[in-house]
């Protein structure tokens, strides 16, 4: 991914998740293409959002791919945690969707 050549970041953050047909349809409205399996992406949630770009300490929402959490350098694992459950909240609050982590958080 081009957003981790500077930056570390443990990947793809969240799961694509299955929305509904007013979610679908501004999806494919807006990006021109059809769902698969009723999925939406979860950058794109978060596109929508507004977060892009969004940072909290250390760590960062890519600014070139939303699904992405960066370290900017001297981030902490605590900063992550916070800053996927501010993501989480926001999608639910304004899709009514719950974004599911793909990463595995353990002990930190």
């Amino acid at each position: 991914q081009p957003c981790l050549s500077e930056f570390g970041s443990a990947g793809s953050i969240f799961k694509n998740p299955i929305a509904g047909e007013e979610v679908i349809k501004m999806f494919e409205q807006e990006k021109d293409v059809k769902c698969k399996g009723r999925k939406v992406p979860a950058g794109w949630l978060i596109d929508m959002c507004d977060l892009r770009g969004y940072r909290v300490d250390g760590v960062q929402i890519s600014d070139k791919q939303a699904n992405f959490i960066l370290n900017m350098g001297k981030g902490k694992a605590e900063s992550v945690v916070i800053l996927i459950s501010l993501i989480k909240q926001k999608v639910r609050n304004i899709f009514g969707i719950q974004l599911e982590e793909e990463v595995e958080i353990v002990d930190y």
